[in-house]
């Protein structure tokens, strides 16, 4: 404080003097109170009774006046004229510069009332000159207040405040677990510290913010996944496998940027939907995979859980916990490309058998009408038999056409771009493919919508999901009793208006591999989430398997279907002779069956359709040769074999079988452990009239 000394006697001013100088106050000695300038700059004025009144005119900003009573005034005078206090004995100086230092200080009480931060004057010995909660205190000791290392902490603090005349901050944990942060600042006066200024702030709940907050960052350090918290798209804080997962050393390189700067182009709209949404409803946002730029521009993809509100720093942030897919999906992407070359590798040979069926009576009929033009016959019965040929030859043609052009449909080049494609048409082709694989294990049943269904895809990708939806279905049932099974495909709209495909599947057995059916399913799945819709797999029991596809349904223009296949009808087997040999031919190929017939003219052919057939005519006649087809749908030949071994020995042997392929492990099998002789499709006719001549004579010899 600033202190003006008026007394008149010396003896006095001049103990006034070296009191307050040693209280560290800064003194100046007043002549006349007259010098206006000299009142307005003291903070205390000491001055006698007879000047009080003067002083108040010319001085209304002096914190304190205190009287200098001579002998005979009256202290009340003193205080009417303007007087806070009055001093008698020169003795009395100490007391009275410790009593207007308390009430200077008390002044400052209606300010500090109403901090909610604690405010103390201390001595350097910690005695409490002022606080501005609890009055009973002042005069109290504030290290009382504490125990243990807090008190010393207090202490110690006081202590460099007064020796070095600067500023010290602490935290210290008060009574009842309460931590404080405080300052203690130097109270100067002619540069000497006099008292101590502490302001100590509860900062309890801060801490146990920050408590929790570093549990949560030492939780969240310890994640192999990377973590991002951010407010509004500023990045607040990340781990370190997300600071490293995006090519930077250290989390301050990420703080302060944009989330939406790791974004791929071509996601960062939805990711900014995505935000504005959560901000907008408060719920989290959904699980999700991004494509994500790291610092160098490599380009990964991440996989992001529920994006969640969290409380971090006091402000409500988003965390992000993303998780590294991008060897992942590189893994599914082979593998799937493995599947689908599987897939491929067994679906070409079912093709083979498909193909090599119609081009063995191609190639039979063609070389029937070849001898026969040679002959050069103008036999009436003779030309209708060339014209049903010819009309066998350009039959199977056409069905070689369909389908390569399907296998071709479903082989070629996939590319990113979708149409409006009709859903049935794809449908169709992709049967026409299947066929040979469900033919041998179950009656195929379909019924699709009246009404075209149209949807906006791929026809490439399409066509492999109904492959795999159809194919998994078959490869469940075992092979044989076709027509005790049933595959069922239709075709219709869902409740929401989607396209919907429906493969359900009826066994008389067991399904094999029925757990195994969604896994199978891995790229139909990914196929049909890529076309905005869903495919379900339910089993109700053991013996049957349901596959559901849903797509969003698409506006086109009608597309003409394609006509339905037709087959030659069967041609009776004509009057055996005694000279000539027996021959069944069994086969589910009529016009294989009928083509075998002209080509082995000069014998008793005996034609069927059916594998049951076949043994029914085996176990009640005589046959020199059985020309019979492997692979067959009620009864194969396999099957056919084993029944003749075990209920008529011997005439197995007369069994020649033909193949279109061995497209199952089973038929390799089979074929490979037989002694029978066996011939691919499609064959030439002139070999095989020399094989059964062979075979005859060989048969009739041994009988």
């Amino acid at each position: 404080m600033k202190i003006l000394i008026a007394a008149r006697d010396p003896v006095l001013r001049s103990h006034l003097e070296r009191v307050a100088r040693d209280r560290g106050h800064s003194v100046e000695l007043a002549p006349s109170i007259a010098d206006a300038k000299l009142l307005a700059r003291a903070h205390v004025i000491f001055a006698h009774t007879d000047t009080i009144s003067t002083i108040r005119r010319h001085a209304s900003s002096v914190t304190f006046i205190c009287a200098l009573l001579d002998p005979g005034d009256d202290p009340v005078v003193a205080i009417d004229a303007g007087a806070d206090d009055w001093l008698e004995r020169a003795s009395d100086a100490y007391a009275r510069v410790r009593a207007i230092e308390m009430k200077v200080q008390s002044s400052l009480a209606p300010a500090l009332e109403n901090l909610t931060d604690i405010v103390l004057i201390v001595e350097r010995d910690g005695r409490i000159l002022f606080v501005n909660r609890e009055a009973d205190a002042v005069g109290t000791n504030a290290l009382d207040t504490l125990e243990g290392e807090a008190r010393g902490i207090l202490a110690l603090n006081i202590e460099k405040v007064f020796a070095t005349g600067t500023a010290q901050r602490y935290e210290l944990l008060g009574p009842e677990n309460t931590f404080y942060e405080s300052t203690i600042s130097p109270i100067l006066r002619e540069n000497k510290v006099v008292s101590a200024m502490i302001v100590g702030r509860d900062i309890s709940d801060r801490k146990r913010i920050e408590s929790n907050e570093a549990r949560f960052k030492a939780l969240i350090e310890s994640m192999s996944d990377g973590v991002l918290l951010h407010d509004r798209g500023k990045t607040l804080w990340a781990n370190n496998a997300c600071v490293l997962g995006l090519g930077f050393s250290k989390n301050e390189e990420l703080i302060g940027r944009t989330v939406t700067d790791f974004i791929a182009e071509e996601d960062r709209a939805l990711v900014l939907d995505r935000m504005n949404e959560m901000q907008r409803t408060g719920e989290p946002a959904p699980s999700i995979e991004l494509r994500v730029l790291k610092r160098d521009g490599t380009r990964m993809t991440f996989e992001l859980a529920p994006v969640r509100f969290v409380e971090f720093q006091g402000t409500r942030a988003s965390m992000i916990v993303a998780r590294d897919i991008t060897q992942k999906k590189e893994i599914q992407e082979r593998l799937l490309v493995s599947e689908r070359l599987a897939s491929m590798g067994s679906l070409a040979a079912c093709m083979a058998h498909e193909i090599n069926n119609p081009l063995t009576y191609v190639i039979g009929n063609l070389s029937y009408v070849a001898r026969s033009l040679a002959e050069q016959l103008e036999d009436s019965s003779r030309s209708l038999r060339l014209e049903m040929a010819l009309a066998d030859a350009r039959e199977g043609v056409e069905r070689v056409r369909r389908i390569v052009s399907d296998l071709t449909a479903l082989a070629q080049l996939e590319s990113d771009e979708n149409h409006v494609i009709d859903l049935r048409k794809i449908l169709e082709s992709t049967i026409g493919v299947a066929y040979n694989e469900i033919k041998h294990r179950a009656r195929l049943e379909k019924q699709c919508a009246e009404s075209t269904l149209y949807v906006r895809a791929n026809e490439v990708r399409l066509g492999q999901l109904f492959l795999d939806m159809l194919l998994c279905a078959a490869r469940g049932i075992p092979e044989g009793a076709a027509n005790d099974n049933v595959i069922a495909v239709s075709t219709g709209r869902a409740a929401n208006g989607s396209a919907r495909l429906e493969v359900r599947c009826r066994s008389s057995h067991p399904l094999e591999r029925l757990q195994d059916a969604k896994a199978s399913l891995t790229l139909a799945q990914r196929i049909v989430s890529g076309l905005g819709g869903t495919l379900e797999v339910e089993h109700p029991s053991q013996r049957e398997l349901i596959l559901r596809a849903t797509i969003p349904a698409a506006d086109g223009e009608p597309i003409a279907e394609r006509p339905q296949k037709s087959l030659s009808q069967q041609i009776p087997p004509p009057t055996s002779s005694a000279s000539r040999a027996r021959i069944l031919v069994v086969d589910d190929e009529p016009v294989i069956a009928s083509t075998m017939r002209r080509a082995l003219e000069g014998h008793d052919i005996y034609v069927v359709t059916s594998g049951r057939d076949a043994l029914e005519l085996c176990r009640g006649q005589a046959f020199d040769l059985v020309l019979c087809d492997l692979m067959m749908p009620d009864l194969t030949g396999m099957d056919l074999y084993e029944q003749l071994l075990r209920d008529a020995a011997g005439n197995e042997k007369r069994i020649i079988f033909m193949t279109g392929g061995a497209f199952t492990a089973r038929a390799r099998s089979f074929l490979a452990k037989i002694p029978n002789a066996w011939v691919e499709k499609p064959f030439d006719f002139d070999q095989i009239q020399s094989l059964v001549d062979e075979y005859i004579h060989t048969t009739r010899s041994v009988t």
